[in-house]
């Protein structure tokens, strides 16, 4: 599953994977709309820049949230 929300000071990104035992794969240019613009990410939960915005992999039972950056 995937979240895209805007607001006036941030953009996030929220990726699930509820998956028991499968690792889930997910190319984002389907969302090229919505993340133009956009150069790299901070993982909220781990403080982590990524700079590789054209793919993530979520382990079982996952969650990842992205605030992007321009």
């Amino acid at each position: 599953m995937f979240i895209f929300d805007t607001t006036p000071t941030k953009d996030v990104m929220v990726h699930f994977n509820n998956s028991v035992n499968e690792v889930k794969a997910l190319k984002t240019n389907r969302f090229k709309e919505n993340m133009a613009g956009y150069n790299y990410a901070v993982n909220v939960i781990s403080g982590e820049t990524v700079k590789y915005l054209d793919a993530f992999t979520l382990p079982p039972k996952s969650v990842l949230i992205l605030e992007l950056k321009k």
